[in-house]
């Protein structure tokens, strides 16, 4: 395997998210993710705990909560996140409630996402970073995502974080660190990419330095 195969691989999840995937199936994502030194597998949560002993260290566990469409309560997934980590998870990525974005209900999903961010504790707000490319950008529909992405690899290769630009006067209830106007440098090792898209597309795309 080339260098440059290599690099890709190691910034990609091996994803089995299935509803029929068995146990067989979630060994030989596990395998194949190490032996081609992918960055996690993401599994169902039903598989974190034997799939963490399984690895044994050897590859990051991923799962997803509120997968596939968010419409889980708050609490049920505030219960998946906490169960997650103490099966064993690495790595947590969240649906967000998309019936509730269609309806404009900002003030639940920002609630639910303090929820989440609780599980978290200090790291929320000590060492999280988050940007918008889409500031500097526009919107550049079939390719933003693949655009977004590039950023992400492009901040883990430079240890550099875009900013999120033309921020003036930030919301005191969204005290996460966005980065604003001005690009950081700092290690990055581990990036989610979100790309919500119109009609409902929407993707999220966790990629990690191999080390």
């Amino acid at each position: 395997m080339n260098e440059d195969l290599k690099n890709i691989l190691s910034r990609v999840d091996h994803t089995l998210l299935s509803q029929t995937a068995t146990w067989a199936e979630i060994k030989t994502i596990c395998d194949d993710g190490i032996k081609y030194g992918c960055a996690s597998v993401c599994i169902p949560a039903s598989y974190v705990k034997q799939a963490a002993a399984y690895v044994a260290g050897k590859i990051a566990v991923c799962t997803v909560i509120g997968f596939p469409h968010g419409s889980n309560t708050t609490a049920t997934k505030v219960f998946e996140t906490e169960d997650a980590v103490k099966n064993g998870a690495d790595e947590i990525d969240m649906v967000i409630n998309i019936s509730w974005m269609k309806d404009k209900k900002y003030d639940d999903i920002l609630d639910e996402i303090k929820a989440i961010k609780a599980v978290f504790g200090d790291h929320a707000k000590n060492g999280l970073l988050i940007s918008s490319t889409k500031s500097m950008t526009g919107h550049l529909l079939g390719a933003a995502g693949g655009v977004e992405l590039a950023a992400c690899l492009m901040a883990m290769q430079d240890n550099i974080i875009p900013p999120t630009i033309n921020v003036d006067n930030q919301d005191p209830e969204c005290d996460l660190d966005c980065v604003p106007n001005k690009a950081r440098e700092t290690r990055v090792d581990a990036v989610l990419s979100n790309s919500f898209g119109f009609g409902g597309h929407n993707s999220s795309v966790i990629v990690k330095r191999f080390a």
